[in-house]
């Protein structure tokens, strides 16, 4: 049975009325995708019907998402089997994320985080130069780390989110995979009451990238400075340190607490986006419907030895 898959982009607000249209989807092989299957990631395979405009309303504009309070969520659609209609996000397979939280249980459709270089880099804001742009195609859910959004009904703290998706092509199979990104986004910013552990989100990353570019001496000397908070001008792995983010951005940093600390601090929250990324795929396959074989007779010059596989 044939197998394709297409890496989509949804537009961004008509997505929230679940009426977009596709943009240029990038081709890709996902057949070794791997997550855990999402809550009833079986659909019905039956006619269902698209939620109207307004039936949901954007993630982004109920919660007030922005980065620091935001995770993301991108797409994969597969297809196995004579599916038709070709699946359009937002058309005809419209992703509906659940959130829930302190103010019960929310629906709402994922918006587009940026749509461009320049949007992102403005998303991004300060030291955006210093993160990787890693296209279009990455949509904003509610993050889970205790963000207390400010919503048309009141405060609301997210505890959980997952998402389904709801389609109009008849007889198809909808699974996927995972129920959604993990939480990744941790809300920790040098300024802020979070505070860092060694197995924080991006913190390994960090570290292995920082003894990587200047020695185990940098990794020492910045877990000191993210997860204990402390610096001292005298501390041994200053130097180390200095020379690891050098490496890293092509420019010199001053061997003291305040030559390292915002480059520190950025490439910390750059690891962060980075990984947040790399978990944001959804997967979902859409299953065209076994044909009905008939039995009966045949001669003996049509008999084909079977072939076993597995």
């Amino acid at each position: 049975m044939q197998t394709t898959s297409k890496r989509v982009v949804v537009g961004g607000v008509a997505a929230a009325a679940g009426l977009a249209t596709v943009a240029a989807p990038l081709a890709a092989d996902v057949a070794g995708a791997s997550g855990s299957t999402g809550d009833n990631a079986t659909g019905a395979a039956t006619p269902q019907v698209i939620p109207a405009p307004g039936t949901y309303e954007s993630c982004t504009a109920y919660f007030g998402l922005t980065k620091g309070s935001s995770d993301l969520v991108s797409y994969e659609v597969k297809t196995v089997g004579p599916v038709a209609p070709d699946p359009v996000l937002g058309t005809n397979l419209v992703p509906i994320l659940t959130v829930q939280g302190s103010g019960g249980e929310v629906q709402c459709i994922p918006e587009l985080a940026w749509t461009d270089e320049a949007s992102w880099a403005s998303w991004i804001g300060f030291s955006a130069e210093a993160f990787t742009y890693p296209g279009t195609g990455y949509y904003l859910i509610p993050s889970t780390y205790g963000a207390v959004f400010t919503t048309p009904d009141g405060p609301y703290t997210a505890t959980s989110t997952s998402i389904r998706f709801e389609t109009s092509i008849e007889g198809v199979t909808v699974t996927w995979t995972p129920a959604g990104p993990p939480a990744t986004e941790n809300g920790w910013d040098p300024f802020g009451s979070i505070a860092l552990t060694p197995t924080s989100n991006a913190m390994p990353q960090t570290l292995a990238a920082l003894a990587a570019a200047g020695g185990a001496d940098a990794a020492t000397q910045a877990e000191q400075m993210l997860v204990d908070e402390t610096c001292d001008d005298t501390d041994p792995g200053l130097p180390a340190l200095a020379t690891a983010l050098g490496n890293i951005y092509g420019t010199e940093f001053s061997a003291t607490c305040s030559g390292v600390d915002i480059a520190l601090w950025v490439f910390y929250r750059s690891e962060l986006f980075d990984l947040m990324v790399e978990r944001s795929l959804v997967v979902v396959t859409l299953t065209a419907p076994t044909p009905t074989t008939t039995s009966g007779a045949v001669s003996g010059d049509s008999v084909v030895a079977p072939s076993f596989t597995g």
